[in-house]
């Protein structure tokens, strides 16, 4: 997780553990007919897809039953859950497509009048015909940069390669998304049970959910254990809408913070694939200790506290009755660090390579395993192209050519997006949770703007025409971020950054606060950092490049109340010899080449694809009459050489 994303997250813990207008079983539910339609269709596929014979088939009539029940209820209102195209007796398209359904769509959904069973359409058929045989892929992300980033290069790739890509998630990052191609539909106008009379950001969503059942104080891993069924409960019937009208090949998700796309995908049987920002399966681990170190009780309290909240049991209930889904989020910590969700998905691609995962216990794997979880590691997902960049992020490139052309190094510095921002507790005014009634320690602002100073301390220049490194810093958009601060006339300061690119672009050195994105890119260019972490996985980041010899670490100052002043001095001076003794001394630049090696193996984005291509063929949707799709191998798939997954050549200038 990247720059502090778990700030949004928390927030979820904090806030959300009332019950509002919850949806009945019977709008959850399509109509009688329907279902029975659906049972036979999707009885039809499977026995159409190369499966076993009959006891294959009573296997999944047994699968059907266990979900709706064995009795259909005749008093069914109309479906609630979906918009998909229904068709009535005469077999025209219902009044709930939604606007706009092509010809060819409706056609996905025709019945075969004499049997009731609806007919299987071919891969041949005018809407893959149309698509140039095109895969549609469903992207449900939050609006945490560090979650959402590594899925915007893959985003990209298929869309070149002739797919369509199409986002859930939320306004804040809609420019983002659309700068790929994708289309993007904000998650509040779909997930009305949740945003519907709510403040429509999802943190005060969440806030207005907590006031209702005064749980606005709860204590954090309180919060998270007792909230997530409530919010997966009242996310998951506008997910599911959005993926019936959708009808996609594949979803692919974030396993942290959208539980409900993977638990919408497997009601729907759609296959998906999870996103893992983290250094592997074991980095939730430190996340959830630090979790409950900020709630400021003990585990037992915790979990006395969690079972006593009769809510979240009733949600519970709820969402195995109507949906067939059993979700405790308390169980992630018994073992410390397990989420369900991993372990729903087909598998999940891990955005690092395998040697640099974080400690992965023992008794966590083998929850894993004998879950049934499934773990890729494709290492970072980058481009090899840039991206069209805006104004400023081109300046910041034009000086780096110019400084690379006249032989002086390069010293990038980001503490990345959270702890510039406005985030309760890890941003910029705030001092972090620790369980206390009074937190100590330094805000946001104060750690970044020590954090730069100690750039400028190390390599500052006051003369235009000095041979003194180039100096380029991403410093957010607080109205106060340079405040206080001299600037060397070697320095280019800048709101944000095209980091990837930098990187590639020839920097000698990262001053990073070593979240997983960060680091990873920092590896894939072969350049050596140093790392001052904020919190969560940024601190094991630290730990981990001194340990790997691919740079130092600055671990953020805990002062006592009333000596922060002196903190400050000492982190910036510790941060200042780290940064000489990293760029003067080679061996840290030999190290983080020998990295990039490693990453460059992990396959990145053309891995990424074509695991993805390879569950095409297995999905078969109960609720969307989704026409069998093209075969992996027309899929496109081959049009861009694995080889371009990474830079061949690109690493950080002697």
């Amino acid at each position: 997780m990247d720059s502090g994303d778990v700030g949004s997250f928390a927030v979820t813990s904090q806030v959300c553990t009332g019950n509002s207008k919850l949806p009945k079983r019977d709008e959850l539910e399509a109509p009688s007919r329907y279902l029975e339609q659906t049972r036979a269709r999707f009885l039809v596929q499977r026995s159409r897809a190369s499966y076993p014979g009959p006891e294959e088939a009573k296997s999944e009539k047994r699968q059907w039953d266990l979900l709706h029940g064995s009795e259909l209820d005749r008093s069914a209102s109309p479906v609630s859950v979906g918009s998909s195209v229904l068709e009535d007796a005469e077999g025209s398209p219902s009044k709930s497509a939604p606007p706009g359904t092509s010809e060819a769509m409706q056609g996905a959904h025709r019945t075969m009048k004499s049997s009731g069973q609806q007919e299987v359409v071919s891969a041949s058929s005018p809407r893959f015909e149309n698509m140039g045989e095109s895969l549609r892929f469903a992207f449900v992300m939050p609006m945490a940069t560090g979650h959402l980033n590594p899925s915007l290069p893959l985003a990209r790739s298929l869309i070149q390669l002739g797919h369509e890509v199409h986002y859930l998630s939320r306004e804040a990052v809609r420019a983002a998304i659309e700068k790929t191609g994708a289309s993007f539909t904000d998650a509040a106008e779909e997930q009305v049970e949740l945003y519907e009379n709510r403040e429509q950001d999802i943190m005060g969503a969440f806030r207005t959910v907590a006031r209702e059942h005064g749980m606005e104080d709860a204590p954090m891993m309180v919060g998270i254990s007792t909230i997530s069924p409530i919010h997966l409960e009242l996310q998951l019937p506008g997910t599911i809408r959005w993926l019936q009208r959708l009808q996609p090949h594949v979803v692919l998700f974030c396993p942290m913070m959208n539980a409900e796309a993977v638990y919408a995908a497997k009601t729907l049987q759609i296959p998906s694939v999870g996103l893992w920002t983290f250094a592997g399966p074991g980095g939730m681990v430190g996340i959830l200790n630090m979790f409950l170190k900020q709630s400021g009780i003990p585990m037992e309290e915790v979990m006395a506290r969690v079972e006593a909240f009769q809510p979240m049991k009733d949600s519970m209930a709820r969402l195995k009755e109507n949906y067939n889904v059993t979700y405790d989020f308390s169980k992630s910590m018994s073992p410390m660090g397990f989420l369900s969700t991993l372990c729903e998905a087909n598998f999940n691609l891990i955005t690092t390579a395998e040697e640099f995962q974080d400690p992965f216990p023992g008794e966590l794997s083998r929850a894993y395993v004998e879950a049934g979880a499934k773990f890729e590691y494709v290492g970072p997902l980058l481009e090899d192209d840039v991206p069209e960049l805006e104004l400023e992020a081109e300046k910041a490139m034009k000086a780096v050519a110019e400084a690379r052309s006249v032989g002086r190094k390069v010293v990038l510095a980001s503490m990345g997006t959270i702890l510039v921002s406005d985030t309760d507790d890890v941003g910029w005014r705030d001092v972090p949770r620790d369980g206390s009634e009074r937190p100590r320690g330094l805000t946001g602002k104060q750690l970044c703007q020590a954090a730069w100073s100690a750039v400028f301390d190390a390599f500052g220049a006051t003369d235009e025409a000095s041979q003194a490194p180039l100096l380029i810093v991403a410093v957010g958009r607080q109205p106060d971020a340079l405040t206080d601060i001299d600037i060397p006339r070697n320095a280019l300061c800048l709101p944000v950054l095209p980091q990837v690119p930098l990187l590639k672009s020839g920097v000698n050195l990262f001053l990073t606060h070593g979240g997983q994105n960060s680091f990873m890119e920092s590896l894939s260019a072969g350049v050596p950092v140093v790392v001052c972490p904020g919190f969560g996985d940024q601190a094991v980041n630290a730990m981990k490049a001194e340990a790997m010899g691919v740079g130092l670490q600055v671990q953020r100052p805990l002062p006592p109340h009333g000596e922060e002043m002196t903190a400050i001095a000492s982190y910036r001076a510790d941060v200042s010899a780290a940064l000489v003794r990293t760029l003067q001394e080679p061996q840290f630049a030999e190290k983080a080449r020998h990295c990039k090696e490693c990453l460059r193996n992990a396959g990145g984005l053309c891995k990424a694809r074509e695991l993805l291509f390879g569950l095409v063929g297995q999905s078969f949707p109960k609720l969307l009459g989704h026409a069998p799709p093209v075969s992996p191998k027309s899929a496109k798939a081959s049009d861009v050489p694995c080889a371009k997954s990474l830079p061949a050549e690109t690493s950080a200038p002697p």
